[in-house]
């Protein structure tokens, strides 16, 4: 069982608090985060970003979250990188802060879809950029 203080008034973050610099040992559960650094180099070992957890920081960003896809594997696999502000969900392997895993992207107000389903036959199946 894990046993702690729920951080910041999150209850799914537990650990005790050790003042400003937030300290946790596990964060559990399935978090909103937004990206904020997609490029490779400089620390990032390739296809990861990095994101800010608003219910935690405004400030802080995570270390490089690898991103989980439909399929992968040496020389194959589904090459969907986040853009810089997109919103995504974000799980802990373990629950490792340390640990951080992308597991989708979602549509909102400021990112719109590039399809709607006015008729409700919802025909348009499409992978890509919106028609321009």
């Amino acid at each position: 069982m894990t046993r702690g203080w729920a951080v910041r008034g999150n209850p799914w973050a537990f650990g005790p608090s050790m003042g400003p610099g937030l300290h946790v040992s596990k964060i559990l559960g399935v978090h909103l985060a937004i990206v904020t650094d997609n490029k490779d180099g400089e620390g990032n070992p390739g296809y990861r970003v990095k994101v800010k957890l608003p219910g935690f920081s405004e400030q802080e960003t995570t270390a490089w979250a690898r991103i989980a896809v439909p399929m992968g594997g040496s020389g194959r696999g589904t090459y969907v990188l986040p853009e810089i502000d997109d919103q995504v969900l974000v799980v802990f392997e373990h629950g490792e802060i340390s640990r951080p895993i992308v597991v989708g992207a979602l549509w909102s107000k400021k990112q719109e879809p590039v399809e709607v389903n006015e008729s409700g036959q919802n025909n348009t199946k499409q992978i890509g950029r919106a028609h321009v």
